[in-house]
């Protein structure tokens, strides 16, 4: 019984699989990333948008379903790059890999705009018999303002000695996948540098922790860097309110506690609860 069923589901999925798979004809090409198109001779498809000094992957499937030499399809043998704007590069894929990958890096001192690229994948010498070439148009959507920066909240007011935190939320709009600095400065001794990757289509935040020591005002200026370029950086000012009277020490407790006896830890509790009613 259970052999059957087994059986079933594999016939069900061999179907499903045989349906949705892609058929590329000769003189086609699949394109697998950034966006997924098939792709004929003269054709124009666009990829997104990235930013200065940013590097798109250009993704295709080598495979050719149909057609061929042997009726049975083929494969390309490599994608490149025909033809750049001043100022990129790129890198064209390994002879006969699958998937074939090509690396166009834009310009760091690239302006905002809309730029073309001439792709060609290849059948060297048209050996397999899928078409001698076919070459395209990409278009690539270049701006600054591909990464959205926010910082949470812009004001803390806090005790003198309890942690103070900031979130800081980086969102990637774009097709390129790139690392982010993220650096501080203001406050002696708290001063940092990290960074972090973020993939295209996605966001990721990182916590800022400060302690303020002595009862002042800081403005504390955090600065997030993209990349190789000084084109897209973002830098905000943050404020820290370090106070010492009694309503700023009830408050802190909700953030940190103070040093106490264990024995007091109920009494901060409902202290720091009651200090957000203040």
């Amino acid at each position: 019984m259970y052999i059957k069923k087994i059986l079933v589901f594999l016939l069900v999925s061999l179907f499903s699989a045989l349906i949705t798979a892609v058929t590329v004809n000769p003189g086609e090409l699949e394109l697998v990333e950034p966006v997924n198109k098939l792709i004929k001779n003269g054709d124009t498809v666009y990829l997104g948008v990235a930013g200065p000094g940013q590097t798109v992957f250009l993704v295709a499937n080598s495979r050719v379903t149909s057609g061929g030499s042997n009726n049975l399809g083929g494969r390309w043998d490599q994608i490149e790059v025909r033809s750049l704007p001043e100022g990129w590069n790129a890198e064209p894929s390994l002879l006969y890999e699958q998937p074939m990958i090509t690396r166009i890096t834009i310009s760091p001192n690239a302006s905002d705009g809309e730029y073309e690229i001439v792709v060609v994948a290849i059948d060297e010498g048209d050996k397999e018999k899928i078409g001698n070439n076919v070459q395209f148009i990409a278009k690539v959507n270049v701006s600054k303002e591909v990464m959205q920066v926010d910082i949470s909240p812009k004001v803390i007011v806090t005790g003198a000695s309890q942690p103070a935190s900031y979130v800081i939320t980086v969102r990637n709009y774009g097709v390129a996948a790139d690392t982010f600095e993220v650096s501080s400065r203001g406050v002696p001794l708290w001063n940092f540098t990290k960074s972090l990757y973020i993939g295209p289509g996605s966001e990721r935040s990182i916590n800022y922790e400060i302690t303020g020591n002595e009862e002042k005002e800081w403005d504390v200026y955090l600065k997030v860097r993209f990349g190789t370029t000084d084109l897209m950086t973002h830098e905000e000012k943050v404020r820290l309110v370090v106070n010492t009277n009694l309503i700023s020490d009830y408050k802190a407790t909700a953030r940190g506690y103070l040093i106490f006896p264990l024995i007091e830890w109920p009494i901060y509790a409902v202290t720091g609860f009651l200090s957000n009613f203040l």
